[in-house]
């Protein structure tokens, strides 16, 4: 039986950067007054910006990509990219910490609504 609609549904991906900040794991964070973010028992700070006096107090995202760098993300531009541990013990280390990362990923525990067309 044919599709009713030829079309396909999905769309095409904006590019490389785009698929990075989708794969990953994404935790919601606080910047605290000195500027700083923590992830687990790592505290990442972040330089300054020219567009904005100061991030103290900012709602920002900390994403754990694929590759093991932690990038934290304000929903327009990287704040600030680590890149991953150089050595493998570092990253097992990193991995197992994930659950003591914090919050939640903002997707964990979404229901859509029993109308939700799938």
């Amino acid at each position: 039986m044919p599709a009713a609609d030829p079309n396909p549904a999905w769309r095409p991906a904006q590019g490389p950067a785009a698929l990075e900040r989708i794969c990953c794991l994404k935790y919601r964070r606080v910047v605290a007054n000195d500027h700083t973010v923590r992830a687990g028992a790592s505290i990442l700070q972040l330089p300054p910006h020219r567009d904005r006096r100061s991030y103290a107090g900012a709602r920002v995202e900390l994403q754990l990509r694929l590759d093991g760098r932690m990038v934290v993300w304000d929903g327009h531009r990287e704040l600030l990219t680590m890149p991953a541990p150089a050595e493998l013990v570092q990253l097992r280390t990193l991995a197992a910490a994930r659950s003591d990362l914090g919050s939640r990923p903002p997707s964990a525990g979404y229901r859509p609504r029993l109308d939700h067309p799938w």
